[in-house]
């Protein structure tokens, strides 16, 4: 930050705004005194834009309540055990929080996605790709966190440069895992109230949607694979039938562990060692996160709408569907009951955490419904429903870790760039 607030005032600084001037304000004879004052005080506010700002406690002076606001959410929520209302409630986040019990620590959420710049829909399509990773501290209530000014750009490269060919995860990732750790490590000084505080930042999750995730933290990138969950080690032939989680498939420490030295991705669906394992307190295993907007609303709820609108049509339901006269026990209407649970369950930003087993039964009686109607295997993303119960306990709300607000911070990359 100190070298942006040296950097652009060293610009404006070196006499291209006193140039701007002596040529703008001769031409302003028709203006009023007051208009003319008016403009000079613009112009002397753009010579030094960062009076204000030019030191760390000048800026945490402006931002007044900031650190205050996020330490008493941050503290309230860790100690509520009843309620999910943030990644704060989870058992991911209280584990950690267990180990600064005498510092002040905050967590980060990176999340990973690739970019069209360009005309998406022009000829040139796919060779201005940029993968974004974007930031955000889930330290303020939900209603602060959505909003765009507080998700924040990290890391932007040219989407082909990343592959085995040029440079892979480790390589490319080496300045940003760098910064991570030693915000954990080292943390940052500020000033409160005259008092000096230091805050330190652990990684919470990396959020993104399946291919993006699993091509960063070194899972095979092709969904048609033996293997391609990053949460459990079931076949595909297994995962294509599974309506309940299987808890001895789970993935862990140990077994991935066994897989990374195995080398075999066919076997394992482990392409490479996680390299955001190399910061402390994160581990891809333990700190597991499933996307509700790519799996459900772009992916299962497709599916079933598929399904459910060609049931009706041959069933001469379809004119009756908006209105209670399409029979209550039918199978197409009970998925699509179904599919409203889970979708009203996913998109709660505040919770009961026993609505985890909930979802667990509703999600297996959804897939079941599925097989039946649709006479066809269950897709990968009705596998990762699967784990959504242990998900929502481990991370709170499972919207509030969905990628819908990181990928409206696209809009800003599209702008400057056109």
């Amino acid at each position: 930050m100190q070298e942006i607030v040296d950097g652009i005032s060293d610009l404006f600084s070196s006499g291209i705004v006193s140039f701007l001037k002596n040529m703008v304000m001769p031409h302003l004879k028709e203006c009023s005194i007051s208009e003319k004052n008016e403009i000079d005080y613009l112009f002397d506010t753009l010579a030094n834009p960062f009076f204000n700002f030019k030191t760390e406690y000048q800026r945490f002076q402006f931002f007044e309540g900031v650190f205050e606001a996020a330490f008493k959410y941050t503290e309230a929520s860790t100690n509520q055990n009843q309620i999910l209302s943030s990644f704060l409630n989870g058992t991911t986040w209280k584990s950690i929080k267990y180990k600064f019990s005498n510092k002040i620590v905050f967590p980060i959420f990176l999340y990973y996605d690739d970019v069209e710049i360009g005309n998406p829909l022009g000829s040139h399509s796919g060779i201005h790709k940029m993968g974004c990773v974007y930031y955000t501290i889930p330290a303020f209530p939900p209603e602060y966190l959505s909003t765009l000014d507080n998700i924040f750009a990290a890391f932007l490269f040219h989407s082909s440069d990343l592959g085995n060919s040029k440079f892979n995860n480790k390589t490319m990732f080496a300045s940003l895992i760098s910064d991570l750790i030693d915000l954990q490590e080292n943390g940052i000084t500020i000033t409160v109230n005259s008092n000096i505080i230091q805050v330190y930042f652990v990684l919470g999750l990396v959020l993104g949607d399946n291919l993006g995730l699993n091509s960063i933290l070194g899972f095979v990138s092709s969904f048609s694979a033996n293997y391609c969950c990053r949460i459990c080690c079931s076949h595909k032939t297994s995962a294509q039938k599974m309506l309940l989680e299987c808890t001895e498939s789970l993935k862990n420490e140990e077994n991935y562990k066994l897989d990374v030295l195995q080398e075999n991705v066919s076997e394992t669906g482990v392409n490479e060692l996680c390299v955001f394992n190399a910061i402390p307190n994160y581990h891809l295993i333990i700190n597991s996160v499933c996307d509700f907007m790519h799996d459900v609303t772009e992916g299962v709820a497709r599916y079933d709408m598929t399904v459910i609108i060609t049931q009706l049509i041959n069933d001469k339901y379809f004119t009756l569907i908006v209105g209670e006269l399409v029979p209550i026990e039918t199978p197409v209407w009970q998925l699509y009951i179904a599919l409203r649970k889970i979708v009203d369950i996913c998109c709660a930003k505040t919770i009961q955490s026993e609505c985890s087993h909930l979802l667990d039964q509703i999600v297996a009686e959804h897939n079941r419904l599925y097989l039946l109607l649709s006479r066809s295997n269950l897709k990968p993303k009705f596998h990762m429903l699967t784990h959504y119960g242990r998900v929502l306990i481990k991370n709170g709300p499972l919207i509030l870790t969905s990628c819908i607000r990181f990928e409206a911070k696209h809009k800003i990359s599209k702008a400057f760039a056109n």
